[in-house]
Parts: structure tokens; C-alpha cells; sequence
């Protein structure tokens, strides 16, 4: 079962990670609310940066495209890679919190 802030490889293009942002309480439900990280490259600069912060897996700075939360499948999320909570938690959060509640 995939776990709050779970790194996950996808198999959509140019997407090579979404981070599960759902919570743990809801771990057995069959579809899981993630966020697309994509390289920096990819992109577009926002006005405010802070809804869409780098984050950095293994090395490499990737973009948390916060605007594009979605749902997904369990089933198509492939292998965990890491668990970013402890590194970017609060970062996540402030994203989520800007677009939902404009805090």
C-alpha cells in the first residue's frame, strides 16, 4: 500500500514520479490522491513559486506540479523509490495550502 509522501515511478509521459500525498488513514482504498513531480526543464515558472517548489530525489531537483493533484490507481503506480516526508513535508503542505486555501 502506498504511504503519505511515497515517491512513486508512473508510467505517464514526462512524468517519471508523482509523491502520495494522501493519508495513511485511507491507505486501503483502491485509488490514492497524488502529486506529478517533473524535471525542472519541464517546468513553466510560476508567479508564485512556492506552489510548485523543487524537490530533490536522489540528486535531482524535480518540480511538484501542485496545480496538476489527481487521483490515481493504486494499481498504476509502480515501485516506492523513497519517502520524501522528512525533507519535504512542509514544502508539500505550503503547496497544498496555497491552492486549496489560498494560505
Amino acid at each position: 500500500m502506498p504511504r503519505q509522501f511515497d515517491v512513486h515511478r508512473v508510467p505517464l509521459p514526462g512524468v517519471p514520479f508523482v509523491v502520495v500525498v494522501q493519508s495513511n488513514l485511507l491507505a486501503d482504498l483502491a485509488s490514492c490522491v497524488v502529486i506529478p513531480l517533473v524535471p525542472v526543464a519541464q517546468s513553466a515558472r510560476e508567479a508564485v513559486p512556492r506552489l510548485k517548489p523543487g524537490i530533490s530525489i536522489d540528486g535531482v531537483t524535480y518540480t511538484l506540479v501542485t496545480t496538476d493533484m489527481a487521483a490515481l490507481p493504486v494499481r498504476s503506480l509502480g515501485p516506492a523509490v523513497t519517502n520524501i516526508e522528512e525533507t519535504s513535508r512542509g514544502a508539500i503542505l505550503a503547496a497544498i495550502d496555497l491552492l486549496i486555501f489560498g494560505v
